[in-house]
């Protein structure tokens, strides 16, 4: 007797065969996952990724241990903050940040100021307690900068310095800067620098005071010719042109003081340079460097 062949499972309108098995002709194809065109090995790495590696990393060498998630968490939230959340002129790639994150880290857990920012030009104020720091500041820091006749104290924090900088002490440097050579005919050389104070610093209360150190020819100038010694009066002018010679001479020799002011103060930075030096090879201690470079 002949066997009956088994009959088809006929689909359903809902893709399944009237058996429950589901309908192979009627099944969705997937599509094939479409692939880079360019390789992995070219692919440029997530910024937070980099980072947060190479600081890792950089833990690791410096304490011999691995950094908490928060420690790295705030080391990155300050990378972004002063190289990224800027100017795009002013942002640095993240592969210079993590080629060079020894340097830029190098202050990270310092407790007072280090020498490296402890003078620095005018125009150097961003560059130094910023973008060069070491990461020694932290959010909340109490920055003091006082210009002395050039616009006295300037108080903000740290995070602050940017603003504070282009809208305070920028233009009241610049103004002083101009007045001084209407004085002396010439510009001050070399330019004001800020001077670290440590008495009046206090790094436990994380609060730090630079001074503007300037030339300062114009006080120690006379402002009107003092009489001979004796007793004796001064002679009157005679001639109708003596007082424009007077004022030439005053001129002249206000900007003998200021070029002998300015030589001087050239020495004094170079010499406290070569104190720096000393210090961190170790050859003197800190107070001999405050007494022999900085008191000097």
């Amino acid at each position: 007797m002949a066997k009956k062949k088994p009959s088809k499972a006929k689909p359903t309108k809902s893709g399944t065969t009237n058996k429950g098995r589901p309908d192979k002709s009627k099944a969705k194809k997937k599509r094939p996952a479409k692939r880079s065109k360019t390789p992995a090995s070219k692919r440029k790495p997530n910024r937070y990724n980099q980072l947060r590696r190479a600081i890792s990393q950089y833990c690791y060498r410096k304490y011999n241990y691995r950094c908490s998630n928060e420690e790295i968490n705030r080391v990155y939230n300050e990378l972004k903050r002063r190289y990224f959340d800027v100017d795009p002129k002013k942002q640095i790639p993240p592969s210079e940040l993590a080629k060079n994150i020894d340097t830029i880290l190098g202050f990270k857990d310092e407790n007072d100021v280090p020498l490296d920012l402890q003078t620095f030009n005018w125009f150097d104020v961003e560059t130094f307690l910023r973008e060069q720091d070491g990461l020694f500041f932290k959010q909340g820091d109490k920055i003091t900068l006082d210009l002395a006749e050039f616009g006295g104290e300037v108080v903000f924090s740290i995070e602050k310095l940017g603003n504070v900088y282009r809208d305070t002490i920028y233009p009241r440097i610049r103004k002083g800067i101009d007045e001084y050579e209407q004085q002396f005919g010439q510009r001050p050389s070399p330019p004001p620098y800020f001077e670290f104070d440590e008495d009046a610093s206090d790094p436990k209360k994380r609060r730090f005071v630079w001074r503007l150190e300037l030339d300062q020819g114009a006080s120690i100038l006379p402002s009107a010719p003092q009489p001979p010694t004796g007793g004796e009066q001064p002679p009157k002018p005679s001639a109708e042109g003596q007082e424009p010679q007077d004022s030439e001479k005053i001129l002249q020799l206000r900007k003998e003081v200021a070029e002998a002011e300015t030589e001087r103060n050239k020495s004094r930075l170079a010499l406290i340079k070569e104190g720096r030096e000393l210090l961190k090879e170790g050859l003197i201690t800190k107070d001999e460097f405050k007494t022999m470079f900085l008191d000097a």
